[in-house]
């Protein structure tokens, strides 16, 4: 059989025009991440500051406030690896390492991932991008759920014989657990269906294979307190006529453009034309992503079995992103935690070289629509760095997340990317004084957990 490589074509041709947005991409990225004074990553710096709290505990500084659980937890890869580089360098610094170490570890795993499927470079490459390692949930802050991700990507890397290996499931699937339980969910279903097609002996060893995280999941979900988290509030009601609509801006929410709010602007007051293209854009992504899906979907039952399996995983996350509600276990949108995983199934079964690279390299005008994407993306990226030189370092007001429940225009594809300006402050003035920290956590589910103090310490706002 004739290997397919990429190298038989010309860096710069028209199969890899995207190239060079995805140089640009990548280099303006990295210089925000290490000029800014704050990272715009939303949550992220909840994560920083909460890993410089495990190191004061490690190393027996740490306030009585904190303490760590005594129980597994999903959600610490991020924060085990800026525990461990706190000890090399200050919290900022770590967590810049940390998302700079991601980015380098996906675009390793990107390769792979093109390569062993053999899918279309100057379409997968623009995909995983934007619709996988830098998405929405990025540019949130979810760093745990991003290597979730990533972990996904490496699964279905290697070969379908080796995937069924007993030991490679149980690593993943600790791997999985150790970033997000949605991953852990995704890739037992991904691996289950795998082992449902196989004799019952493949699914008996499945199954002990998943033992571990099963018993570790099952721990944690009886031992875990989320403390004093604020409840949730649902954007859209289960079972309401608007729930579709949501589902669909959910999907939108894998296009290219990122609308960031800083202050109370975002691009609508700053730059309309840029807001509504993006918008746009995210829209026409949406519709490609739903012909994908139905590409995907309907391919003929006469094909390899690891292939079919792969379809009926992508079948059954898909159902389950339509079906999952708004909030759920503290978790807002868990749908959206299951369409990732769910689109780089798509992506496997529908971005698949049929030709040699030569053949392929006519079809120049897909190559082109990925181009403009990029673009998108990036204009995205320029628009936060104008804004923060012009408009500073601004946290969002603290009562902006309650009316963009009501829908409001300007929000669409927010993020706020500097709202924990106040906990980041703190944590460097006591890490500069070696202090004790003693700032509430906002998230609970991680290592940390608070003890109830009288009077309650309350955090100030930035």
């Amino acid at each position: 059989m004739q290997a397919h490589s990429t190298s038989a074509v010309p860096l710069f041709g028209w199969r890899h025009v995207h190239v060079p947005a995805l140089i640009a991409y990548g280099a303006l990225l990295l210089l925000v991440i290490w000029q800014f004074r704050y990272l715009p990553f939303a949550d992220f710096n909840e994560w920083t500051y909460q890993a410089f709290i495990t190191r004061t505990l490690l190393d027996g500084t740490g306030s009585a406030v904190f303490y760590l659980r005594e129980y597994p937890v999903p959600y610490v890869t991020s924060q085990a690896v800026m525990t461990a580089l706190n000890f090399l360098t200050d919290p900022v610094t770590a967590g810049r390492w940390t998302v700079t170490l991601y980015l380098a570890a996906a675009a390793v795993v990107a390769r792979r991932f093109v390569v062993a499927n053999r899918l279309r470079p100057e379409l997968a490459y623009p995909a995983l991008l934007v619709g996988i390692v830098c998405n929405s949930s990025f540019w949130s802050g979810y760093l745990n759920y991003q290597c979730g991700l990533l972990v996904l990507m490496a699964y279905l890397s290697i070969p379908s014989a080796q995937r069924r290996q007993p030991w490679v499931v149980c690593l993943v699937s600790l791997a999985a657990f150790a970033c997000h339980g949605f991953c852990l969910l995704a890739f037992g279903v991904m691996a289950g269906m795998q082992a449902l097609i196989g004799s019952w002996r493949e699914r008996l060893a499945f199954a002990a294979a998943m033992l571990p995280a099963a018993a570790l999941t099952l721990w944690y979900l009886l031992a875990k307190s989320n403390d004093a988290m604020p409840a949730l509030h649902a954007p859209v009601s289960h079972g309401d006529l608007r729930f579709l609509a949501y589902k669909f801006y959910t999907l939108s929410k894998a296009g290219p453009y990122q609308n960031f709010m800083i202050g109370d602007r975002t691009d609508l007051n700053r730059w309309p034309v840029l807001f509504w293209l993006g918008c746009l854009a995210n829209l026409v992504i949406s519709v490609l992503l739903l012909v994908w899906q139905y590409r995907a979907l309907r391919r003929p039952a006469a094909e390899a079995d690891d292939l079919q399996a792969l379809r009926w995983a992508a079948i059954s996350l898909g159902l389950a992103c339509l079906v999952a509600p708004a909030t759920a276990m503290q978790i807002v949108n868990p749908g959206e935690r299951l369409l990732y995983p769910q689109l780089l199934l798509v992506f496997v079964l529908c971005l698949r070289q049929t030709g040699s690279p030569s053949e392929a390299g006519g079809r120049s005008l897909p190559g082109l629509g990925a181009v403009a994407v990029l673009m998108v993306s990036l204009a995205s990226l320029v628009s936060l760095v104008v804004a923060t030189e012009r408009e500073g370092y601004q946290a969002v007001r603290p009562d902006v997340f309650g009316q963009a429940q009501q829908g409001y225009t300007e929000r669409f594809y927010w993020h706020r990317p500097y709202q924990f300006l106040a906990m980041q402050d703190h944590m460097m003035a006591r890490y500069a004084g070696h202090q004790r920290p003693d700032m509430p956590i906002t998230f609970t589910t991680s290592l940390i957990g608070m003890m109830p103090t009288d009077p309650p310490i309350t955090r100030p706002t930035p």
